[in-house]
């Protein structure tokens, strides 16, 4: 009975994890190299907390994420309190009243975990690292923004040795906005707006669409993928509906990143708006070629009345999973009172220090006096 009792008491929930050595210690220097990438371009970081009342952290565009929190009742006010799912709608907040008065455009950066009621077929896992970085106008932005977050993170994953990037562009409120003005129902937008990014625009002919609408539907599902391939798809339909500034916006962004990003390879889905739910004109999704699952994802939204803020949020454990596998650390047996420049000098060389306190420890090097002497193991 007892050791059925241990094995429960080892289990977790579903999408919970523990992280042990080595990779919580990767992870965790990833997180750091990565912050201070945000740090070198301006980027100031807060550190906003893991709960707040409910009805602050899921209103306006947070309302989108009702569904994948976690709520639990404040012993102090008896009030609603939300486990935060994501951070961009606190960086808001924050930008918004605690830093109203501050010089804009702001460019915060942020790290910590989130927590979500559910996990998805990509990402399984319910509890997770984020680092991210906002830039936020007083009002509208210039495009401009968009380029300067997509470059910044990129060079950060860059910066950790992680190649083969790819970057994703969205219009995710094209589409929403196109099937809004048609009088469908909402549940009939949904299931239209999933099938098409699915691809499947079989959907379109019991739509009860207009013919035009699903010419229109149609030519976006098909100018999906390569710049080669959706760059003059994207200008032919840019020039028959003028009138649409999101096809103005991805033009002017694809001709401008190849030489902010020139390895990184480009792709276009103008009909994939699902986890876009609060962005509009633009958003993206980095990508390397060595993991199935996304890198990081963001783009363009609205946190208050006309004031505008572009941001990309990175997955810090898929970060992780992309890193080389290095050496574990030497460690050196020192004297529980060795100097602290001693200490400091072998820890300049890549070792670590473990102090001899009587127990046996196993080390690969041991210290005789001021020489490193490597233990070598007894068959």
């Amino acid at each position: 009975m007892s050791q059925l009792v241990s094995d429960a008491m080892g289990l977790l929930p579903s999408g919970l994890h523990d992280h042990l050595a080595p990779q919580a210690e990767r992870e965790m220097q990833a997180l750091n190299r990565t912050m201070q990438c945000f740090v070198q371009f301006g980027y100031q970081q807060v550190n906003p907390p893991l709960l707040e009342f409910e009805d602050t952290l899921l209103s306006g565009r947070g309302a989108s994420l009702g569904g994948e929190t976690f709520r639990l009742t404040d012993p102090a006010t008896g009030k609603m309190l939300a486990l935060r799912a994501d951070m961009t709608m606190q960086i808001a907040r924050i930008a918004t009243h605690r830093m109203a008065d501050a010089t804009h455009p702001l460019r915060l950066c942020y790290a910590g975990q989130v927590v979500r009621r559910n996990g998805h077929p990509l990402r399984q896992k319910r509890q997770f690292r984020q680092a991210g970085i906002e830039l936020i106008g007083r009002g509208a932005l210039p495009l401009a923004a968009d380029w300067e977050v997509m470059r910044v993170a990129v060079l950060a994953v860059q910066n950790l040795g992680i190649t083969d990037l790819s970057l994703d562009l969205n219009m995710p409120d094209l589409l929403p906005t196109l099937l809004a003005e048609c009088g469908l129902d909402s549940a009939t937008q949904k299931d239209l707006m999933q099938a098409l990014a699915q691809k499947d625009t079989t959907v379109l002919a019991k739509s009860g669409l207009n013919a035009d609408l699903q010419k229109l539907l149609k030519a976006l599902v098909e100018a999906a993928g390569t710049v080669a391939h959706a760059l003059p798809r994207l200008q032919a339909l840019a020039a028959a509906h003028p009138q649409i500034s999101a096809f103005k916006d991805v033009l002017e962004t694809l001709a401008v990143l190849p030489d902010l990003l020139p390895n990184v390879a480009l792709t276009v889905d103008p009909v994939e708006a699902r986890g876009f739910e609060y962005h509009h004109r633009l958003s993206y999704c980095l990508f390397s070629a060595h993991s199935q699952q996304e890198l990081g994802r963001g783009g363009r939204y609205e946190i208050a009345k006309g004031q505008e803020a572009a941001g990309l949020t990175l997955y810090v454990d898929t970060l992780n999973e992309l890193l080389p596998v290095e050496a574990p650390r030497p460690t050196v047996l020192v004297p529980l009172n060795a100097a602290p420049d001693i200490l400091e000098k072998l820890h300049a060389q890549n070792y670590a220090t473990v102090l001899d306190n009587g127990t046996q420890t196993p080390t690969t090097h041991r210290l005789d006096g001021k020489k490193i002497i490597e233990i070598t193991s007894k068959k």
